[in-house]
């Protein structure tokens, strides 16, 4: 099915399996009891391996360097924050 979408379509579909999976992946850990920052630690480690794998250290480094400016900036907060 996702192959007879255009490629902004599959693009779309496959990212939205990809968080079923995730959020599949996600509830199974919480029910078996694992810790949610060991259940998120693996997840991070793996997601790295794959883009390193994929797109290079260099590359791979630069995303964690973002990530690090997204973090302190409070993007991932789950906190309600005021907009100015």
């Amino acid at each position: 099915m996702i192959d007879e979408l255009t490629d902004s379509d599959a693009s779309l579909a496959k990212r939205e399996l990809s968080l079923s999976l995730f959020n599949r992946y996600w509830t199974q850990a919480m029910g078996a009891e694992i810790p949610m920052d060991m259940a998120a630690t693996m997840a991070i480690s793996a997601s790295l391996y794959a883009l390193v794998a994929k797109h290079g250290i260099e590359d791979a480094a630069d995303f964690v360097e973002d990530l690090k400016t997204n973090i302190r900036q409070g993007q991932f907060s789950t906190q309600q924050q005021k907009i100015s």
